[in-house]
């Protein structure tokens, strides 16, 4: 064996194993039986469409251990499961957001990740408790008031997490 091989070998190894550990989560997550084909998934005419799957939420922290405390902090929440990959946090009918470790957090200028509520002012008077600062917005055809946007039914808050990741809450009144 080449000098140096083993080594190789054992990153390769370790990234392979890295690799089907990701794969074995997402399929836990998207609930697919192991010997998955693309009609097993979801088709539209033969095609994979994006619509057809379950959907998560990836936010990127600088520190995967102080986002942990930040959200234990801040909105009582605790993941479900910790891996290599980071921390999975599993929400309301089987939805997840993931928090992972990346040099680029905090980069994006849009939402990151969106939560439907209910009672909203109840949300974000207990999170502002916590020490949640929502964002406010003056521009134009777009205002909040006391850190609430509201058009019609809609009601939307933006906070921004330890990394600086937009977080929304949003709430669509049911019609009566």
């Amino acid at each position: 064996m080449p000098e140096g091989a083993e080594r190789q070998i054992g990153t390769h190894s370790a990234r392979l194993a890295f690799e089907l550990l990701r794969i074995f989560f997402v399929f836990r997550i998207a609930r697919v039986p192991t010997r998955c084909s693309f009609e097993l998934l979801g088709t539209s005419g033969g095609v994979s469409v994006l619509n057809d799957f379950k959907v998560f939420a990836v936010l990127p922290s600088r520190d995967v251990v102080a986002a942990r405390a930040w959200y234990q902090e801040k909105t009582d929440t605790s993941p479900t499961t910790e891996d290599p990959g980071g921390l999975w946090y599993e929400c309301a009918e089987g939805t997840w957001f993931i928090i992972t470790g990346s040099p680029f957090a905090g980069t994006a200028q849009n939402t990151a990740a969106s939560f439907q509520v209910k009672n909203i002012e109840n949300v974000m008077a207990e999170y502002k408790q916590r020490g949640v600062t929502f964002e406010e917005y003056d521009l134009p055809d777009f205002k909040t008031e006391n850190g609430m946007f509201s058009m019609g039914p809609y009601k939307a808050a933006w906070f921004k997490d330890l990394d600086g990741n937009t977080i929304e809450l949003t709430e669509v009144a049911e019609e009566a």
